[in-house]
């Protein structure tokens, strides 16, 4: 028989994950996780970049229908907060979403809104806000 020749595998060390790796992985998961929240959940839109083509408040509901100028983003939801007969509006909007792939939106809230006198839409910022009703 001849000469074999032995091939031996060298096996690398593995280092194992420093204190700044694990904090470099967190982060990134951390930043994807929020990410994909952002885009599930949508955004408070510009009230600016909203048309409402109907709005009606009675004693015990209020409907609301329009769309947005922003072609790209679909609507996600709503929140809304009654303050000294001021009823403020809040709109969600989102990139991704399969509820609504389009602008257009048909609220119909119940509840007491026989004090409420003006509707506004409202933006991120409480002080950033138009008035689409007034009793």
């Amino acid at each position: 028989m001849g000469n074999l020749s032995r091939v031996t595998f060298m096996a690398k060390k593995v280092k194992p994950l420093t204190a700044a790796g694990l904090v470099v992985v967190f982060c990134i998961i951390i930043a994807l996780v929020l990410g994909l929240l952002h885009f599930k959940y949508g955004t408070v839109t510009n009230p600016q970049s909203i048309i409402v083509y109907k709005i009606k408040v009675e004693d015990t509901e209020l409907h609301i229908r329009g769309d947005t100028v922003n072609s790209s983003s679909g609507f996600v939801g709503y929140k809304y907060k009654i303050e000294n007969e001021n009823l403020y509006l809040q709109l969600r909007y989102s990139f991704l979403t399969k509820k609504n792939q389009y602008g257009d939106f048909n609220i119909n809230i119940a509840g007491n809104f026989a004090n409420v006198n003006k509707v506004y839409l409202r933006g991120k910022k409480p002080h950033f806000a138009e008035l689409i009703w007034t009793r």
